[in-house]
């Protein structure tokens, strides 16, 4: 199982590491208090790299390096949480491009928003590369997405609250997937992204006034 080090590296503010602490807490109370503690700090780091149109995106590109820590057990128990938000994230891109293409006007304006949700993506996939036993299946992603089926509003305005309605929905399956998830690296990537789709639907409703 490879994970996320470097693209995770960059979203250390969310929460800390807890597990240097003498006498600290388990692995399942280090989870705990990333779902608990994380939304704070996400607010300060997170939202730092996902405040609008033109913050910076990380490097999807970057390969993240094997985790030198305890090897996740076979299968991985988190591997369909994984790959729900995998899911996720492919429908959201979806979303946005038939969004575009009923409204191509909106194309500087939403391309961050892509962007982001493109290297969460990216992020994600890494999580599902097989490693020498950590008995996870490698997930494709469809490029460009599938739009077929997507209804967009001929209104420009009610087709920008219908994307901050699917933000604010992958945000709750996100925050969902943090109750279950056990790997607390897991957690803190999901609760990443999940924090930046928060950020995105409210800069949305804000542009809808």
């Amino acid at each position: 199982m490879t994970a996320p080090t470097d693209w995770l590296g960059r979203h250390r503010r969310l929460d800390g590491d807890l597990t240097g602490v003498p006498g600290g807490p388990t692995r399942r109370r280090v989870l705990h208090a990333t779902v608990l503690v994380g939304a704070a700090s996400a607010a300060a780091g997170v939202l730092s790299a996902c405040t609008g149109p033109a913050s910076e995106v990380p490097d999807p590109s970057v390969t993240a390096p094997r985790a030198g820590a305890s090897p996740s057990p076979t299968p991985d128990p988190d591997l369909p949480v994984v790959t729900a938000a995998i899911a996720a994230e492919q429908h959201l891109l979806a979303v946005y491009a038939a969004t575009l293409a009923r409204h191509p006007t909106y194309q500087a304006r939403l391309a961050a928003y892509v962007r982001r949700h493109e290297s969460h993506l990216s992020a994600l996939t890494t999580l599902t590369r097989p490693g020498d036993d950590s008995g996870a299946r490698p997930v494709t992603t469809s490029s460009p997405p599938p739009t077929g089926g997507i209804k967009v509003p001929s209104s420009a305005a009610q087709a920008l609250a219908a994307l901050a309605s699917a933000e604010n929905a992958a945000k709750a399956g996100r925050s969902k997937d943090l109750r279950t998830v056990k790997s607390s690296e897991y957690a803190r990537l999901l609760a990443s992204i999940c924090a930046c789709e928060a950020t995105h639907a409210t800069l949305l409703g804000a542009e809808v006034g």
